[in-house]
């Protein structure tokens, strides 16, 4: 069998086979390149890198469009027609979707197919454009319609009839091309050189070079050794170079430039989108519209990407790549310098083998990864934040073994591996002495730290001997043990120490003050609805055997027994209602006539964290409002009351001892 593409230069050969190849897209794709409608512009913008269709193809080109799925309020799923007009040199035609759908990947965007017949590729030359949408209701009524402007970047290029006469006369291909476009009068003299159609000519061809390869098309000029110029007013020049899109521009050893208005310069490089632009050595590749490839071996793959320097990848649109070996993989990424890459959009990666995987994120350094939102990482070799914690990292670790030596949380909160120095007044201080003073063992320094850390499901020998000596070392305000799936959080630390009366009752052991996350029973505050009797004689505290018997057997082995002051009486207790100053730091709804109290000051749990008020749910404190309600925390933490009688959760406060 004779072969069909006989005659033709190895480029030219490879550029006919793949535009003629049949496509098997037969559907929407999510990977599929395609057009992308702009509704607010109403442009149809070609992102499929695709500007040409080949002479009487039938159904073998299939163009995938998508656009928001909601516009102006509208559905776009549920147009009953949307139909694509279009225009050639000589007459137009109308194609209706069959397969506008939601895209399964993304159901904010719909999308459809434009399977290309040979109506459409029957002429050669420019065919324009424009998509309808048409929301009809049942009877007829059209209640919506909305249009796109007019596209007019696509093509139709001409190709050769591979009939049987051909075959069996074994015509030279490339020749029958020529005289096929170019059956004219050619000039004889040189005043004829310039005739009616633009062309320029010399010994009966448009081209000028030393073998039949060199080809030149309308308004085209090939120069040099197995060049060709297919499009219209293109310009290809040196060895084995292809100028296919109109307009475009091809130069140097077998470089070619395929898209409409594209460059190609320099060795084996590539310019196959509209406007696009490679230059330097060894298959520098800028494949999509506006793309720039510069340097050895580097790739702009997307739309208006730019890539430079050595074997790079410029493949988000907008983004930009240069160095050596580096990526920019997202849009509007930039990667520079060498190894790195910025696989985040907008993230921006820099130095050696740095990594900005976060969207805005910046990375910088020396094997840095910055993988949280908008994150900042710099130094060398940090740990990973997977969990997007930090908005600040530095880094100072190595490949076997990474390290932080400086965080910050987006809260604000900083934390430094070594000193930290500050200046006042001139004298410099450091934290470590700062920290050596906030650190010393006992009560006051404790309950100036809140931390919340879990503790473990028992107090340990360690804990309690802690507790005991009143160091209350490694133990701090916010910490918490977890027993029968309740968190008992420490409150605050020697609450009650050197108070009661008389003197003998005094408390003198160290304890941690204990109050639940949440309430561990229910109950009333009285049987009536009455205060008169108050709490120390209501029905709640004479339940309060009941909520003991409920705690943890760990927690009731070290009750502090003490003497507090209830309702102005002296009285030896255990567990209780917290009252109003314990947890607000003050009265508020409380309108005993004896406000006497031992427990006058605010719970250091709830002066550092006023959101360990919430528990959930309701629940009572001990101090009345009036002659028929009682106090109580709401369900959202503030302070509330009700009458007596009504049922609230019962979340205590005690202290444990270390003995």
């Amino acid at each position: 069998m004779m072969d069909e593409y006989a005659g033709l230069s190895p480029v030219h050969r490879a550029m006919v086979q793949a535009r003629t190849a049949h496509s098997d897209t037969t559907g929407i794709t999510d990977g599929d390149p395609h057009f992308v409608i702009d509704t607010v512009s109403r442009k149809i913008i070609n992102n499929s890198g695709k500007d040409t269709l080949v002479q009487y193809d039938h159904n073998s080109e299939r163009l995938t469009f998508e656009l928001p799925r909601y516009i102006e309020g509208h559905d776009m799923s549920n147009c009953n027609k949307v139909a694509i007009s279009y225009l050639d040199v000589t007459a137009a035609g109308l194609y209706e979707v069959d397969d506008l759908a939601v895209k399964e990947a993304d159901t904010e965007t719909v999308a459809f197919t434009w399977l290309i017949s040979s109506n459409v590729t029957q002429i050669v030359g420019k065919i324009a454009f424009a998509i309808e949408f048409e929301c009809v209701q049942e009877g007829g009524e059209i209640t919506y319609k909305w249009h796109t402007g007019v596209n007019e970047d696509m093509r139709v290029i001409s190709t050769i009839t591979n009939d049987a006469t051909v075959a069996q006369e074994n015509v030279d291909v490339l020749e029958k091309w020529k005289q096929e476009l170019f059956s004219r009068k050619i000039p004889t003299k040189t005043s004829e050189l310039e005739n009616d159609s633009g062309f320029l000519a010399t010994d009966g061809e448009i081209s000028f070079g030393r073998k039949d390869g060199t080809f030149a098309g309308m308004q085209s000029v090939a120069l040099g050794l197995d060049v060709e110029a297919f499009g219209d007013n293109s310009f290809a020049e040196g060895n084995n170079t292809v100028a296919y899109g109109d307009n475009s521009h091809a130069e140097g050893y077998q470089s070619q430039a395929t898209g409409q208005n594209a460059h190609s310069e320099g060795e084996n490089n590539i310019a196959s989108g509209q406007g696009a632009h490679a230059e330097g050595g060894a298959g520098t590749t800028a494949s999509n519209k506006y793309a720039h490839a510069e340097g050895y071996g580097t790739t702009a793959s997307a739309q208006a990407a730019h890539s430079e320097g050595y074997n790079t990848y410029a493949t988000g649109k907008y983004s930009h790549v240069e160095g050596y070996n580096s990526k920019a993989t997202a849009d509007m990424a930039h990667a520079e310098n060498y190894g790195t890459e910025a696989s985040g959009k907008n993230s921006h990666a820099e130095g050696l083998i740095s990594i900005a995987k976060g969207n805005g994120s910046h990375a910088e350094g020396f094997g840095t990864i910055a993988s949280g939102k908008y994150q900042h990482v710099q130094g060398k070799y940090n740990v990973e934040d997977t969990e997007g914690r930090y908005a600040h990292i530095v880094g100072s670790g190595s490949a076997a073994e990474r390290r932080n030596i400086h965080t910050l949380d987006w809260e604000g909160n900083a934390e430094y591996a070594g000193d930290v120095t500050v200046t006042v007044n001139g004298k410099k201080v450091h934290m470590s002495t700062i920290a050596g003073v906030l650190l010393q063992p006992g009560a006051a320094a404790h309950n100036a730290i809140y931390r919340e850390k879990y503790l473990g499901d028992t107090v340990t020998a360690e804990q309690a001997a802690a507790i005991a000596d009143g160091s209350f070392e490694a133990l701090f305000i916010g910490d918490y043990w977890t027993m029968g799936g309740v968190n008992y959080r420490i409150a605050d630390f020697d609450y009650w120490y050197r108070t009661g009366f008389p003197e003998s009752s005094r408390v003198k052991k160290h304890h941690a003050v204990i109050v639940p996350d949440t309430s561990i029973a229910t109950g009333q505050m009285n049987g009536s609805n009455t205060t008169s009797s108050g709490y120390r004689n209501s029905l709640m505290k004479s339940k309060m055997n009941d909520t003991i018997s409920a705690l943890p057997p760990e927690i009731r082995s070290r009750l502090l027994v003490h003497n507090a002051l209830l309702d102005g009486t002296w009285t030896e207790t255990s567990v209780d209602l917290m009252n109003e100053i314990m947890v607000y730091g003050c009265y508020v709804l409380a309108d005993n006539s004896n406000k006497q109290t031992s427990e006058n000051r605010q719970l250091s749990l709830f002066r550092m964290s006023p959101q360990a008020r919430y528990a959930g749910g309701n629940y009572w404190l001990r101090n009345y409002a009036n002659a028929t309600e009682s106090t109580l925390v709401s369900y959202y933490g503030d302070a509330s009351k009700d009458a007596a009688t009504s049922t609230y959760g019962i979340r205590p406060v005690f202290a444990i001892c270390g003995e």
